[in-house]
């Protein structure tokens, strides 16, 4: 766990260095339109656009590009809001497998069927989608979601189908059409596909912040979700739904892949966490739930060390394997941090036992104090 959270931290680095390749096409400098630039590049080259719409339905599937705004060698934030790619209500971009290490830095897209549509390795950092169907939708093959902000789009932010393993680190998503993050749990054997859900805000879905959908058979996933800000999303917060359904019932089916939920603040919201046959919830500060905020948690589950407070149920149906959560009043300051005094601090375990591991909760260097605190956010 260590090492993965080291490698997250390095791989955070690395795209966030505004580092560009070695052939540059500038957009419409050196070629009139993204697609022909994109059609002259060789793989590795960097695709330079300038300020502008630019309506846009661009299949790429033969090689890694780039595409960027300045923002890629200014830092300059104002160019992602300057530089807009347009689906005119068809898919904005489509990056096939043949197109696996593409990068999409510092856009704004919208207006698409989806969004981007990925069927490959990739990183999608900076930028801002909105008025699209599916702002992101991972096919296959994954990568890293860094940075971006996902703000009205009719239906999910960010959508994971098939064989997908992803980070998705530094976001916001707010007040989209259904789900802030879909997760299709489609049938699936071989390596184990680790998806990363890290320091996100996810606020004011009409549906779920997070919602797993069940298929027919156990397939070869993990999750982890860890400090997100999980806040007054309509429905559940993090949702498990079974039968391939996708309309939140509150049913909390027990879905089998592992799912690690740690130092998360959830707060707000409809329902808290439903469901899970094999998830553990460990430092969370899950408060202000209007119906319960842990329902339909199973037995070979786990509750422990979590602050609830002012929920309409604490725990509903649960036979998880329950130790050391509090009820009290955590006293938040703005932004849902901890005030002094308040119970959560230090509260927290910095590591924990379960399902044959050891759980680690605390990103590098991050604890201050006697323990780690319960919630996103360290005091």
């Amino acid at each position: 766990m260590l090492l993965r959270k080291l490698l997250i931290l390095a791989i955070i680095t690395v795209v966030s260095q505004g580092v560009v390749s070695a052939g540059v096409i500038n957009v419409p400098g050196d070629a009139p339109s993204i697609e022909l630039a994109v059609g002259r590049a060789a793989a590795g080259d960097t695709v330079m656009i300038a300020p502008g719409v630019y309506k846009l339905n661009l299949t790429i599937s033969d090689k890694a590009v780039t595409l960027a705004s300045r923002f890629l060698t200014t830092g300059d934030t104002s160019y992602v809001r300057r530089t807009v790619l347009d689906g005119a209500g068809e898919t904005v971009l489509n990056v096939e497998a043949g197109g696996r290490d593409t990068e999409v830095i510092g856009l704004t897209v919208r207006n698409g069927d989806d969004g981007i549509m990925a069927a490959c390795r990739m990183l999608i950092a900076d930028c801002f989608f909105e008025a699209n169907s599916d702002a992101i939708d991972y096919e296959g093959g994954g990568g890293v979601c860094r940075n971006n902000s996902f703000t009205g789009n009719w239906d999910d932010a960010i959508d994971l189908d098939g064989p997908v393993a992803v980070l998705i680190v530094g976001n916001r998503i707010w007040a989209n059409g259904d789900d802030g993050i879909e997760i299709r749990l489609h049938p699936y054997t071989g390596p184990v596909l680790e998806t990363m859900i890290l320091g996100n805000t996810i606020h004011a879905n009409a549906e779920d912040g997070i919602q797993f959908i069940d298929y027919s058979t156990d397939s070869d996933r993990k999750f982890i979700i860890e400090r997100n800000i999980i806040t007054h999303n309509a429905m559940a917060a993090v949702g498990c739904m079974g039968n391939e359904n996708t309309v939140e019932n509150y049913e909390a089916f027990p879905v089998p892949e592992e799912i690690v939920l740690l130092n998360n603040t959830i707060a707000h919201n409809n329902y808290g966490v439903t469901g899970g046959a094999r998830l553990a919830a460990v430092n969370n500060l899950i408060v202000s739930t209007t119906h319960a905020a842990a329902k339909g948690i199973a037995a070979k589950s786990l509750i422990a060390n979590n602050l609830f407070w002012d929920n309409g149920r604490d725990q509903d149906g649960c036979t998880a394997r329950r130790e050391k959560n509090l009820y009290a009043d955590p006293l938040l300051a703005a932004g849902y941090r901890l005030s002094a005094g308040s119970p959560a601090v230090d509260s927290g375990v910095d590591w924990i036992e379960w399902n044959g591991q050891r759980l680690h909760s605390a990103l590098v260097g991050e604890i201050n104090g006697k323990s780690v605190d319960v919630g996103a956010f360290e005091r």
